[in-house]
């Protein structure tokens, strides 16, 4: 009777990395899958002369230790007997299909389940005594596997010497190092450790050497991911954004179209329809008057067509541009908003993100612009030249709209294919049909993207998007596939979308304050349930004063609703609107950046409360001329731009100038009430026209001691003297003269200036 171990591998599968999760659930079978061990391996007609002792189960290495007792004449005759059964057998393990092998364990194994050492197809065996050699070693190691290559260690001092033996697969060195742990060939022990695997390290090596070839190998490979991945995701994502079809919205819609379909017995049923209709009776009533009428009806007009030009919806601050895109595109099923205000003052990470978030994009890698920059920058310090491998936030957003302008397209086709198979159903349950040369009308629902805050922040630092947006507009309605909808505030937008457009049209809606007629009825319907106590008269009279910008008269709603009198709630709003104009007009530190001074905008506030009717405004060419401004009409258009002023055109040419909103002409009375800042800007006005006239007044003594230097000196030489001679004298004389006269306007100009600068500053005091 003698005992022996085998070791049998293969029984399940090596644990290659350090956290493998799978071994809880092979802990939780482990007794299952050793009596299944067993009872493979184990020749039932050699049963009896098997005694199971023990078996001991690694669950790194993928195998189980079998000790056990054989009534033979050796453990090795056992160990043969059990190969030879597991070889005829042809046993396979379950879970790769791969032959289950058994072999003799002729050391003494080391057993432990240390994370930091994993099975690899390489083993360095130390050699506690002597050495062995390459031979004897060969046909040790040979028997667990093919051997690709021995290779013998330098000699270390004070350490042992050793070997690296190469397997060509991991089982075989895990056979090995069991099965061979120190085991004493000769006088020597086999110490068999893993060598960790430096296959990440030599290719991370490699790849870090080789930049020109790695960089572009990766970013295919993120091309191709994105390709084949990301793309389909990103126009999935964004279809369900531009339809709503993850949102209450999409199944409301449903829930209509199916009350349509089958009557006002199951409309009767439906409060969601009944409500819906309520609602939009309500704001149909209390918030539209005639001007925003004939807007939002010109908008549905557009709306109607084939799209083919860019719409753009302007007007000023305030005017109720939203509202009314919004109104119209109530019901509208396929629409996108993109908020420009969000973008322009972002940066690059931001607006990316942003931008993605607006239109449905994900997912989206606003990382790769700084990770690119810095690649780039990488190569270009260790090649010398630049590699062009760097994107921008500039490409990224076109490659968004890129996507989004597919989306569109694949919606546009399907809504055109719904349109025809509708109409040509109707067209065939018609009683009479219309007579065969004629097709079926169908109309198309085209989507709507609504470019909102359009050049409204001119200054920010993500200006570029609005460039990007007005080409991609005009590219998308030129195509056909969608409307477009700019919403602007800016008076150059209509320029700049025109530009875009080449030779196409721009069509354009205008949104102006409403008449006092309109504003009057709008108030009076808000303020039903109100019982502040005014008379008609005094709500009529402030409403004059307050004008009909919108946001100006909920504002005026609101404040009397809280119980403000009709004249409080006006004097609250004119005092807030000085305020703004104060900070906006005169007080702005970066008013140069902006393109005016404060002495430019006092001298407007000065011209339009001059005028018989301020809100009537005043002609464009008495301002532009005006001694302030000197024919530079740059500070006026950006003041426009900023809404403290509004240019009227006549016959597409400026005509009049406005205050900005109707508010700002009780406003700008206010300032100019105030003693102290009249004075103060009469200062700033006195000196700024004083070196203007000062200015002159050099430059005219300059060409006057030129001219009669000339004169008294003959003529000054030979071509004077010939200038002379044809009646140069006499001409001489004459621009003198009136050299002289343009001189003392300046000087008389100055000294009334000097004078005015006096009594300001007296002011002052």
């Amino acid at each position: 009777m003698v005992q022996g171990t085998v070791w049998v591998d293969n029984v399940i599968a090596s644990q290659l990395v350090t956290y493998d999760f799978s071994r809880v659930l092979l802990r939780m079978s482990r007794k299952r899958l050793i009596e299944n061990a067993l009872e493979r391996v184990l020749p039932s007609k050699l049963r009896s002369k098997f005694d199971h002792i023990e078996d001991i189960w690694n669950l790194k290495e993928g195998g189980v230790f079998l000790h056990f007792t054989y009534h033979g004449d050796s453990a090795k005759e056992a160990a043969r007997i059990i190969e030879q059964h597991v070889e005829d057998q042809k046993l396979r393990s379950y879970y790769n299909l791969r032959p289950i092998r058994a072999f003799q364990v002729k050391g003494k194994p080391f057993i432990e389940d240390l994370l930091g050492r994993r099975p690899t197809p390489e083993l360095s065996v130390e050699f506690d005594g002597p050495d062995v050699s390459t031979e004897v070693l060969y046909r040790l190691f040979r028997v667990y596997g093919q051997i690709l290559d021995i290779r013998r260690n330098p000699p270390v001092k004070d350490v042992r010497n050793s070997v690296r033996i190469q397997y060509r697969s991991v089982r075989g060195a895990t056979a090995a190092k069991n099965c061979l742990y120190s085991k004493q060939v000769d006088n020597t022990r086999l110490v068999i450790n893993y060598i960790s695997s430096q296959r990440w390290q030599r290719t991370w090596a490699w790849a870090t050497a080789h930049p020109r070839i790695m960089i572009p190998l990766l970013l295919g490979l993120i091309g191709l991911l994105s390709y084949t991945i990301f793309d389909p995701l990103r126009e999935l994502l964004i279809q369900a954004k531009l339809t709503d079809a993850f949102s209450f919205q999409f199944v409301r819609r449903g829930l209509n179209r199916w009350i349509s379909k089958y009557g006002d017995v199951a409309n009767l049923m439906s409060p969601l329809g009944r409500a819906s209709h309520s609602n939009a009776a309500h704001d149909d009533d209390s918030h539209s008057w005639d001007e925003r009428v004939k807007g939002e009806r010109q908008l549905e007009v557009f709306l109607k067509e084939i799209p083919d030009n860019c719409i753009l919806v302007h007007g000023p601050k305030g005017s109720g541009k939203e509202q009314v895109v919004s109104k119209v595109l109530r019901k509208h099923k396929n629409k996108l908003v993109i908020h420009c205000d969000e973008l322009a003052d972002a940066s690059d990470h931001l607006l990316l993100e942003r931008f993605a978030s607006q239109i449905g994009y994900f997912p989206v890698f606003a990382w790769l612009v700084a990770v690119s920059g810095m690649i780039d920058t990488t190569v270009t310090a260790a090649t010398g030249a630049k590699a062009g491998l760097g994107t921008s936030a500039q490409l990224q957003i076109q490659n968004m709209l890129d996507t989004l302008t597919i989306v569109l397209g694949e919606v546009t086709a399907r809504e055109r294919q719904h349109a025809e198979a509708n109409a040509l159903l109707r067209h065939e349950e018609e009683d009479e049909p219309a007579s065969g040369d004629q097709e079926p009308r169908f109309d198309v629902q085209y989507p709507v993207i609504v470019i909102d805050g359009f050049m409204s922040k001119e200054y920010g630092k993500q200006t570029y998007i609005y460039d990007a947006l007005a080409r991609w507009g005009a590219t998308v309605s030129e195509l056909g596939l969608a409307h477009v909808i700019f919403v602007s505030d800016n008076p150059a937008s209509s320029k700049t979308l025109a530009n875009k457009m080449g030779n196409r049209p721009l069509d354009i809606i205008r949104l102006d304050d409403a008449s006092h007629d309109s504003a009057l009825k709008f108030v009076r319907n808000r303020l039903t349930e109100s019982h502040g106590a005014y008379t008609a008269t005094e709500l009529s009279e402030a409403v004059a004063g307050l004008g009909g910008r919108p946001t100006d008269l909920e504002q005026f709603v609101q404040k009397v609703q809280a119980g403000y009198a009709p004249m409080e709630a006006l004097q609250e709003l004119v005092r807030k609107a000085e305020s703004e104009l104060w900070k906006v007009g005169l007080a702005n530190d970066a008013l140069k950046e902006y393109g005016w001074d404060a002495i430019h905008f006092w001298r407007v506030i000065q011209l339009l409360q001059s005028a018989s009717d301020p809100k009537q405004g005043i002609p464009y060419a008495k301002v532009r001329y005006d001694p302030v401004f000197n024919g530079d009409d740059a500070p006026l258009r950006a003041m426009e731009r900023q809404s403290l002023i509004s240019i009227a055109l006549r016959d597409g040419r400026p005509a009049w100038i406005l205050p900005g909103r109707p508010i700002h002409s009780g406003a700008s009375a206010n300032l100019l009430r105030d003693e102290l800042l009249s004075a103060h800007m009469g200062v700033l006005t006195a000196k700024k026209l004083i070196k203007d006239q000062e200015a002159k007044i050099v430059k005219y003594e300059q060409e006057l001691q030129v001219l009669t230097s000339i004169l008294s000196g003959g003529g000054g030489g030979d071509a004077g003297k010939h200038l002379l001679g044809y009646g140069g004298r006499a001409d001489l004389a004459l621009r003198i003269e009136h050299l002289c006269s343009l001189l003392g306007k300046s000087s008389q100009k100055a000294a009334e200036l000097t004078t005015q600068l006096t009594t300001f500053k007296a002011a002052l005091k």
